[in-house]
């Protein structure tokens, strides 16, 4: 959000692995990891995925599995660029506009999630970091530049 309008839209969906029916989860998860894996260091991140389910496990053949519950892009999460423009994302971008009003806020990024049907603010975040977005999408790379060109004019007429 910038100056009460949305002009970067992305969704986020948690990490997943594809299984093969051979391989076991850790190593189909250090195989995700050299492909251009953006998340965690892989130690950690396998010990996190080892509080729900044993890495030892052989997934079965095209069984997806969530190896993640963060959706944090840096940690693995993946990106999906949205067009805030469309009239089916308008009640999100509604409500990510209402909060960062709320709160006061010219520039921030609006976590929303539906929750039971239900469109709610997850958090409102003024450090915004675009680093792991455009490593995954980078096609989004002229809206970023076009959006922190306007947030660096907008400050300095604010000076």
């Amino acid at each position: 959000m910038f100056n009460g309008l949305c002009r970067l839209m992305y969704a986020k969906s948690l990490p997943i692995i594809i299984g093969d029916g051979d391989s076991m989860l850790g190593e189909l998860i250090a195989a995700a990891h050299g492909k251009g894996w953006t998340g965690m260091p892989l130690g950690d991140f396998l010990e996190d995925v080892e509080q729900s389910r044993p890495i030892t496990d052989i997934p079965v053949r095209n069984e997806v599995v969530r190896i993640g519950w963060r959706h944090n892009l840096a940690q693995g999460a993946r990106a999906e660029l949205l067009d805030p423009e469309s009239p089916r994302l308008r009640p999100i971008v509604d409500i990510a506009i209402s909060a960062a009003c709320a709160l006061g806020v010219v520039f921030a990024a609006v976590d929303v999630a539906d929750i039971l049907g239900e469109y709610k603010v997850l958090e409102v975040n003024t450090g915004i970091v675009t680093n792991h977005l455009l490593n995954q999408v980078p096609s989004a790379s002229p809206i970023v530049r076009d959006l922190y060109g306007a947030v660096v004019e907008f400050l300095f007429q604010v000076v």
